[in-house]
């Protein structure tokens, strides 16, 4: 698997490098949940230990279920694997034989390693798409972030237009100026009402000479 890892596909972990000082338990639960890929290495030693096979191999086995994360099993040993669980899963090298018991240990780690490259490959293309699609969502919610916003502060200036058009006072309209009637002249007593201004007399031409005699 130095390949895959120079190539930075894989970044390989196993319980050999937990740091020296710390919690073995609590180290692997953290790996094993960060895993997308579970390679046990099938034989007679792994399937003695209640550790590696009861607390790790049949619980990401029931994890895989659910799409994540694979489990691959890669007989390195000579071991009872048919009467167990294992046989459920396909295994490595393509034959079902065990390194220790193929005629070319070395054919056997290579059918291994490219069995192992073709399920990298796979995951890979699986987060790409995952991750694509959350891409999606996210650039979708900030659209429609987006378009409430404006559909809000559109409302918020439409309700301040119309409010300032409601708090606008009336127009008042202003009526014509009209003059006052001249008030009538009392017929009855020939004086003008108190007030009311004289009326222009009319112009008469009168004589006031006497009349000529008649010569005789």
């Amino acid at each position: 698997m130095a390949a895959l890892e120079r190539e930075k596909d894989v970044v390989v972990w196993f319980d050999g490098d937990i740091e020296p000082g710390r919690e073995i338990t609590p180290e692997i639960r953290k790996q094993l949940r960060q895993t997308d890929i579970f390679l046990a290495l099938g034989s007679s030693n792994y399937l003695h230990s209640d550790y590696c096979y009861r607390r790790e191999y049949k619980v990401m086995l029931r994890r895989s279920k659910q799409g994540r994360p694979r489990v691959l099993v890669a007989l390195v040993g000579i071991c009872d694997w048919p009467s167990t669980e294992m046989a459920k899963s396909k295994m490595l090298p393509d034959d079902a034989k065990s390194v220790e018991e193929h005629g070319r240990p070395n054919r056997a780690y290579l059918q291994i390693v490219q069995g192992l490259r073709r399920v990298v490959r796979a995951v890979r293309q699986e987060k790409g798409k995952e991750q694509a699609e959350a891409d999606r969502k996210v650039v979708a919610k900030a659209r429609a972030t987006a378009a409430s916003r404006r559909n809000s502060k559109g409302r918020a200036v439409e309700s301040a237009q119309s409010q300032a058009e409601t708090r606008k006072p009336a127009a008042k309209v202003q009526k014509p100026k009209t003059r006052p009637a001249a008030k009538p002249r009392n017929m009855e007593t020939g004086r003008k009402p108190k007030g009311a201004s004289a009326p222009a007399k009319p112009r008469t031409t009168s004589r006031t000479s006497k009349p000529r005699r008649p010569a005789k």
